[in-house]
């Protein structure tokens, strides 16, 4: 099926986008406009997600797509298909390049496993950057010990998604938003497109 074959599915309200981050929520935009096509986006952090999930799926919506924690977080609650905006190795540099402009004392927040493994995988590319394993969703007091360990460590510039970025602020950290690669947001639209047609056939 091509793209104009999928588009006229008219999936406009049946696929809904939660963003958990900013960058992701421009990149999905630009890419939605390329591609003529019109569906809900929510920019959420993760401890928002569920409750915006039931009301996107209220309002009709068969297939979500969303990233790392957000999407598996959602796989858990939900018996509707998630599709996962995928980090990569061109997040990793990105981010890395944004942040090596305000500072070398630099930290990464992973939230997933998934986005743990592609930045021990892109090591060598971020040559001196702290990996952190963090779960914004867990005890508050967990969250805070990591983020203070941070800051004693000399930890000067953190990259993440909207759920740790304003305890980040708050330590007077710099705070580089995680960046969203426009070929993984294109190959989710896809996925979830296949999914709305796949579906579509079921009921008929």
């Amino acid at each position: 099926m091509n793209n104009n074959e999928m588009q006229a599915e008219h999936p406009a309200g049946r696929i809904a986008v939660i963003a958990p981050s900013s960058t992701m929520t421009r990149v999905i935009h630009d890419t939605l406009r390329s591609r003529d096509l019109a569906l809900p986006v929510i920019e959420a952090a993760q401890g928002d997600a569920l409750r915006i999930a039931r009301q996107l799926l209220d309002d009709g919506a068969v297939v979500l797509i969303s990233r790392g924690k957000t999407a598996r977080m959602l796989r858990e609650h939900f018996r509707v298909p998630v599709v996962e905006v995928r980090h990569t190795f061109f997040d990793c540099i990105n981010n890395y390049g944004k942040a090596s402009r305000l500072s070398s004392r630099i930290a990464f927040l992973a939230t997933s496993e998934g986005y743990a493994r592609i930045l021990e995988k892109s090591r060598p590319f971020i040559p001196g950057a702290s990996i952190c394993f963090i779960d914004p969703l867990g005890s508050v007091q967990n969250t805070e010990a990591k983020l203070d360990e941070l800051q004693a460590q000399g930890i000067e510039v953190a990259i993440g998604g909207l759920s740790l970025q304003e305890p980040v602020k708050s330590r007077g950290m710099h705070y580089v938003m995680s960046d969203t690669d426009s070929d993984a947001v294109a190959e989710a639209l896809d996925e979830a497109l296949h999914l709305l047609q796949v579906e579509d056939e079921r009921r008929q």
